[in-house]
């Protein structure tokens, strides 16, 4: 039976290494970042140490470097059990610094068991102070922080890809739901509001008369909305450029209001149609937060070309809400908006900020990178 120390900031992974080293029938001892070990293991003396490389604060090479410089701990048994990185390197300091054995993550139970039994009957490492080695800690972090960040950067683009993929996907479902409403139903209550309108001239009856007047009106209502619908799906303004579809897409949202719009465009190059369209979806969510939810009296977009990208405002002077308690003070729904608009912004590699006084109004900044359209 031995004293284990595992020393990992997952409590999973801490939970699973400790379920197998008690049911050999070892004593286990657990922590979470490499400061805490240090001290677990000067107090404890434990018999093996098994250390994960990434830890908060301190982390696996600065744990390992601080136990062999510490006379009290210099001899303890260490095993690093971690992810792949560069294993080389990792397998360079083990031999540097006397780590009997380093194990790569995931490694099966029975298999993982046969190495902390293998690594218990090694004699303790006989060793002595370490030579100063920060230099080559910083170029092992470093080296590992390179990796992480080329991982990043193709998990990066896979996102962009899939979100390119995504707004491609819902605009052709925009296009074909536009079609079958146009196709469709548009025309079925246009021949219904002929009819009616037919009908009414040939009634004699005053209240019949009246009902036909209201079946007109009603046919008409879903007419128009139907019409604003069609136009929120597939804006055909848009091929006309950004500034005409949002426009169109202020007058559907504030014609027959008392509020008023209008729209400034100094951009000084041509959006190519896809970053017009991702544009363009954002600005028409924040378009229609105001026009629900902000009881504005003024509205106004301003379009540019800042840092070879498209910036655009959108300003009203509304009742605004609170900024810092956002979640809290708004409406769900536009909560759930700005989310949406944040994450297009972000996944596009743009970015979205929104300023607000409560009775002083909002304010909603958008970059995005954009390329010219091009004259094919």
């Amino acid at each position: 039976v031995a004293t284990v120390l595992v020393v990992e900031d997952r409590a999973d992974d801490r939970r699973l290494l400790e379920s197998v080293l008690t049911h050999r029938g070892h004593q286990v001892l657990e922590a979470s970042s490499g400061a805490t070990a240090l001290a677990m293991a000067r107090r404890a003396q434990p018999d093996l140490i098994i250390t994960d490389l990434v830890l908060p604060m301190v982390d696996g090479y600065e744990l390992v470097r601080r136990l062999r410089r510490d006379p009290s701990t210099a001899r303890i048994r260490i095993m690093l059990y971690s992810a792949h990185y560069n294993e080389d390197e990792m397998n360079q300091f083990a031999r540097k610094h006397q780590v009997q054995m380093v194990v790569t993550k995931p490694t099966r139970p029975d298999v993982f068991v046969e190495y902390v039994d293998s690594l218990l009957n090694l004699a303790p490492p006989t060793w002595g102070p370490a030579d100063n080695d920060s230099v080559e800690h910083v170029r092992l972090v470093s080296n590992k922080l390179v990796e992480k960040i080329q991982e990043l950067e193709v998990a990066n683009r896979d996102v962009r890809r899939l979100l390119a993929a995504s707004v491609q996907t819902q605009e052709r479902e925009r296009a074909r739901i536009a079609r079958d409403i146009h196709d469709d139903a548009l025309q079925v209550l246009t021949a219904a509001l002929i009819r009616a309108g037919s009908l009414g001239l040939t009634m004699e009856n005053p209240e019949h008369r009246v009902a036909s007047a209201e079946l007109e009106s009603a046919l008409q209502l879903a007419i128009s909305r139907l019409r604003r619908l069609l136009l929120d799906l597939r804006p055909p303004a848009l091929e006309a450029g950004l500034r005409h579809a949002v426009q169109d897409s202020l007058a559907a949202a504030f014609d027959g209001t008392a509020t008023s719009f209008v729209v400034t465009d100094a951009t000084t190059t041509e959006a190519d149609p896809d970053d017009a369209l991702l544009a363009f979806r954002i600005l028409q969510e924040a378009i229609t937060n105001a026009s629900r939810h902000a009881k504005a009296t003024s509205v106004a977009v301003e379009l540019s070309t800042h840092d070879r990208g498209l910036l655009a405002t959108v300003v009203d002077d509304g009742v605004g809400f609170d900024g810092v308690a956002e979640s809290a003070s708004t409406p769900q729904e536009v909560h759930l908006g700005l989310i949406s608009m944040r994450e297009r912004a972000h996944l596009a590699e743009g970015w979205l900020k929104v300023t607000s006084v409560v009775g002083l109004g909002t304010t909603v900044r958008l970059w995005l990178p954009v390329a010219e359209a091009s004259d094919d």
